[in-house]
């Protein structure tokens, strides 16, 4: 599929100058001397003068003025749009290349770490959220934080296709802290690896797994179609 390139600001405010050139053109027109009595030297030069051209109607001029109006107004509208799109973009830019230079460190306390790799992972720096999130892939203590961090941690490995990581840890998280609300749909992760892996039948059985285990969530419900 062939994406035509995103005009620049400064193409569109060119051709919204040339517009108005143009609607500047329209809004004066000349209107030719009058003839003094006796002195029309074409007409007696040439009995038979060319035709003269025929005027363009008032509300011809009327409509290409109204049509220019309206694709400038058009084309300012793009040219904010594009505008606040660079800006946005800069500001993304700006916020991951601060993340990713961020150094990680271990030692900090496991709240900091968290949160690091909360930033990470909405900023797509996944690799880093793994890095920051070291050593979470067991639970820890098994307080909320610690849930919240191996869950996140298999969120990430789920976002690099690191399947066997995504199976190891699902399955752990889902063991270890099945009241956990997110435990149905790490097993679903883990299923979908599975299936990726060439592991249909044990696939089949981690979604069976779901559906008798959380019937009522939403992850059952897209095994029980996958089962189909």
């Amino acid at each position: 599929m062939h994406i035509r390139p995103c005009p620049t600001p400064s193409a569109l405010l060119s051709t919204l100058a040339l517009a108005g050139l143009l609607l500047s053109g329209c809004a004066h027109t000349q209107t030719a001397p009058p003839t003094q009595p006796g002195n029309d030297v074409t007409t007696a030069a040439n009995p038979y003068p060319d035709n003269p051209a025929k005027p363009i109607p008032t509300w011809a001029r009327a409509d290409e003025v109204a049509a220019l109006q309206h694709e400038m107004a058009s084309l300012r509208q793009q040219v904010a749009e594009i505008q606040q799109q660079q800006t946005a973009l800069s500001q993304l830019l700006s916020a991951r290349t601060a993340l990713a230079s961020a150094p990680t460190d271990t030692a900090t306390p496991s709240s900091s770490r968290l949160q690091q790799a909360q930033q990470q992972y909405r900023a797509g720096l996944y690799a880093q959220a793994v890095r920051s999130l070291a050593g979470a892939d067991g639970g820890g203590n098994g307080d909320a934080e610690a849930q919240s961090s191996m869950y996140l941690l298999l969120q990430s490995h789920h976002r690099l296709n690191n399947c066997e990581s995504v199976i190891n840890i699902g399955n752990r998280f889902a063991g270890r802290f099945a009241r956990n609300p997110q435990a149905a749909e790490a097993l679903w992760l883990v299923g979908q690896c599975q299936w990726q892996m060439q592991q249909q039948d044990i696939a089949r059985d981690t979604w069976r797994k779901i559906i008798r285990t959380y019937p009522d969530s939403a992850s059952a419900k897209r095994a029980a179609q996958r089962l189909k």
